[in-house]
């Protein structure tokens, strides 16, 4: 049985600079496996990463960053991977900086694992 607690949370650098709102993580059962910032301490990852996780060890397995923002190849790659991703594997997705520029081509996939896309929009 796995008890494996995610918490995530992504983070916008559209506002004025303020390290405390502008800072975001993966922690599973409470260690941060994944943490990122605009401003702050931890560089700053911008756009989509995704993360694998083993829910029985509660343990990081692979984490990947595609920079959505910036390049549309990085959005085919982001599709790529996820199509190509075990079937029983349990990913985690967290979005910092901007990841929406050139995301769009990805929502196809990003539907298809059950993503709620429909309220996304630039910054």
């Amino acid at each position: 049985m796995a008890n494996c607690l995610v918490d995530v949370l992504a983070y916008s650098a559209y506002t004025k600079c303020d390290p405390r709102r502008h800072y975001g993580w993966v922690k599973l059962n409470t260690v941060a496996v994944w943490q990122a910032s605009w401003c702050g301490n931890f560089s700053n990852i911008r756009g989509v990463t995704i993360l694998q996780i083993d829910p029985f060890t509660c343990m990081k397995e692979e984490s990947r960053n595609f920079d959505t923002h910036d390049s549309s190849a990085a959005t085919r790659q982001l599709s790529t991977y996820l199509e190509q991703v075990n079937e029983t594997s349990v990913v985690v997705g967290v979005t910092a900086d901007e990841p929406v520029n050139k995301l769009f081509g990805a929502f196809p996939t990003l539907e298809q694992f059950g993503v709620d896309v429909a309220d996304v929009h630039l910054r």
